[in-house]
């Protein structure tokens, strides 16, 4: 008898042979779904596991710049709350009766101030807005310059770096006595918003502040290095960083202001009013 593979596995009669056929149809369709239905998880666990690592990321750096100026705030804010010796000598200025060596006292004490935060420049004025003592050069006309809603009386300032500018009442007994303003640089701050590691070739963090007229003010990034004015929607859709500005928290896969697809995570930095968003196309 002469041996056919064929007929063994498809059997010897017709009716044998759709009966093979059709579950040979049946076990390759189940091996398409059950590897398609793996595909999905797979794709499934890689979304889950990239946006937990951006949403890591992005609270990271927001600890990091949310610690590096509430540091500074506190420290200054520890100075004017406290009674002291600075208090007693703007009294006599605003009286209109302290001495040359007062005055000169009181550019001690704010050099030394200014020394030990590593301030680059420190202001303070009478009540009437006039000039009693300066030291160091504070930012003009910086790119960009934002008033944080959070700490009060501070503004986040980018030229060649990132700068704090912190201006304060001083008060004796509720009277306004000077307002003695402070600038410090946070290189930290710019390092770690250009830290781009597990970002790859194209990722990047952007920073930004909302502006009137649906627009935004973005800090430098990777794509954009001198950072620039933005409108908060392209091609009828909302960008990421509006739903940041808007105090919302999350991770989408949208086109960002390049027009290119990118899979984003974003946030609100603190209180501070600001938007930080971590991305990669």
């Amino acid at each position: 008898m002469k041996f056919n593979l064929y007929n063994l596995i498809a059997g010897e009669k017709g009716i044998e042979r759709k009966i093979s056929i059709t579950a040979a149809a049946i076990l390759v369709l189940l091996v398409l779904v059950t590897g398609a239905v793996t595909l999905t998880i797979l794709a499934q666990q890689l979304d889950a596991q990239l946006e937990n690592n951006l949403k890591a990321l992005l609270h990271d750096k927001e600890n990091f710049i949310h610690s590096a100026i509430d540091t500074e705030v506190s420290t200054m804010e520890g100075v004017l709350i406290r009674p002291s010796r600075l208090r007693e000598l703007m009294a006599a200025v605003n009286a209109g009766s302290a001495s040359r060596e007062e005055v000169r006292e009181i550019g001690v004490i704010l050099e030394n101030f200014m020394l030990s935060r590593n301030a680059s420049a420190i202001e303070l004025l009478d009540r009437e807005g006039r000039v009693v003592s300066l030291d160091g050069e504070f930012v003009r006309e910086a790119p960009i310059s934002v008033v944080l809603q959070h700490p009060a009386h501070t503004s986040l300032l980018w030229k060649a770096g990132y700068f704090l500018h912190v201006a304060f009442p001083l008060f004796d007994n509720d009277s306004l006595i000077g307002t003695l303003s402070m600038e410090i640089a946070l290189p930290g701050v710019g390092s770690m918003l250009q830290n781009y590691a597990g970002l790859g070739e194209t990722g990047e963090v952007v920073m930004c502040a909302a502006l009137p007229a649906d627009r935004m003010s973005c800090f430098p990034s990777r794509h954009r290095p001198n950072g620039e004015m933005l409108v908060r929607h392209i091609e009828g859709k909302t960008l990421p960083m509006s739903f940041a500005l808007e105090g919302k928290e999350g991770a989408v896969t949208a086109l960002d202001y390049r027009s290119k697809e990118v899979f984003v995570a974003y946030q609100t930095l603190g209180n501070s009013g600001l938007g930080l968003l971590a991305k990669i196309d």
